[in-house]
């Protein structure tokens, strides 16, 4: 009977020193700092052969919108990789240039008319990170954090970039290319102060590989930050370094 209870009395310890680590866990300090964030493309080109609004049809013969899906965001149908000639509410492209010969001002804008471009900045795809950070801290005691909070993030990196690009239609989406870019694109750097900071960027990049090269379809692109906000843990705030 003793030995039973002695059993049950160490279980208990078991499951009530298990209970404290995890409320410990739970509300340890975990201050994080929010930021929102967007990839860019713009100096969109075409400089070959597009042919995926043909033949004629009754909606816009020739012109299309063209969506992005890529490693930050779905296709939408909308202003992720604007073109030249607006139609529709929208800023469009000669995707049939099979039917319409180069030198044609009315289907090329650039290069002597023999060439598209639209350089425009569109937002391909965005959202919002937080990146958890230690606690502000007042190190030369003048009532003023100067360590911590966002200062311990100093860069944003959005990496392994593709663009794949589709002409939308109504009766279905056509496939033009997908374009991809450097390996060490794109890391936005900046330094922050202890509660956030303003936008920043990394530099362009250009895309260096098409799947489907006889497009001629290029551009670039950058990571954005827009901006960042220093957060406190709301069980357990920072306290003194604030």
């Amino acid at each position: 009977m003793r030995s039973k209870l002695n059993r049950a009395l160490r279980m208990s310890l078991v499951v009530l020193v298990v209970a404290l680590f995890v409320t410990v866990d739970l509300h340890a300090q975990n201050p994080y700092c929010q930021l929102q964030w967007g990839m860019i493309n713009s100096d969109r080109h075409v400089s070959g052969q597009v042919n995926t609004e043909c033949p004629n049809s009754w909606h816009t013969a020739g012109w299309g919108n063209w969506g992005v899906s890529s490693n930050v965001g779905r296709e939408t149908d909308g202003n992720q990789f604007q073109g030249w000639r607006y139609i529709d509410r929208r800023y469009q492209w000669n995707s049939c240039t099979r039917d319409h010969l180069q030198g044609d001002c009315n289907w090329y804008n650039t290069n002597g008319c023999t060439e598209q471009s639209a350089t425009a900045n569109n937002a391909h795809g965005g959202g919002y990170d937080r990146l958890y950070v230690s606690c502000p801290a007042d190190l030369d005691y003048d009532g003023i954090p100067d360590v911590g909070g966002c200062m311990d993030i100093t860069s944003y990196s959005i990496l392994n970039n593709f663009m794949s690009l589709y002409e939308q239609d109504w009766d279905g989406d056509d496939f033009v290319t997908t374009l991809y870019f450097p390996s060490d694109c794109c890391t936005a750097e900046f330094t922050c102060g202890v509660y956030g900071c303003g936008a920043a960027a990394s530099p362009w990049y250009p895309s260096t590989y098409s799947t489907n090269p006889e497009t001629g379809v290029s551009t670039q692109i950058l990571t954005l930050m827009a901006w960042m906000t220093f957060v406190d843990d709301p069980y357990t705030p920072c306290g003194g370094g604030l």
